[in-house]
């Protein structure tokens, strides 16, 4: 997307990272049991939707630097989200037992707004303005390996060649 909307220029050795980092991924859900392949769809569908809104949030926050600071660019992004996500919030509000939430998941909310959302969007569009969309993407990239690494820490996912072998080639490129 950068290179058509920003004019960035795109060398061989980033098309190939593009290639590889694709391949990566490629490896690590083809590699997945059949039985997780079919049970995982729908949510593989979401990420692919979201890391293409996430491509385009790159693109338009990259264009957006030159005219204000990297807050400020976060929260009319945020605003600009709202009308979408708001009634997904609402949906999810009003099903939730919130009696039930302890003292730990309001944290993790509270990590979740602040760290995971409000910095992490800031320091990315930051990122932004000092390196092209592409090398930012790159960082992006290791989203799912720390994620994965996470995952089979807590005993949520178990360690195969090919998850592995598919993250790793993912994060190279």
């Amino acid at each position: 997307a950068a290179v058509f909307v920003l004019k960035e220029r795109l060398s061989r050795t980033g098309v190939l990272g593009i290639l590889a980092a694709g391949a990566g991924v490629g490896i690590v859900v083809l590699g997945a049991p059949s039985r997780e392949l079919s049970e995982t769809l729908t949510g593989d569908l979401l990420t692919l939707a979201g890391i293409t809104a996430f491509s385009i949030y790159t693109v338009a926050g990259r264009r957006l630097i030159g005219r204000m600071r990297a807050f400020r660019a976060v929260t009319l992004a945020f605003a600009c989200a709202a009308p979408f996500v708001i009634p997904a919030l609402v949906w999810g509000w009003t099903r939730q037992d919130w009696g039930r939430v302890d003292a730990r998941g309001w944290l993790a909310l509270a990590y979740m707004i602040g760290c995971a959302n409000w910095i992490c969007y800031a320091l990315h569009i930051y990122a932004l303005s000092r390196l092209t969309a592409a090398k930012t993407a790159a960082f992006v990239d290791l989203q799912p390996a720390i994620g994965i690494t996470i995952s089979v820490l807590l005993g949520q996912d178990t360690l195969t060649a090919a998850l592995v072998a598919g993250s790793l080639i993912a994060v190279g490129g």
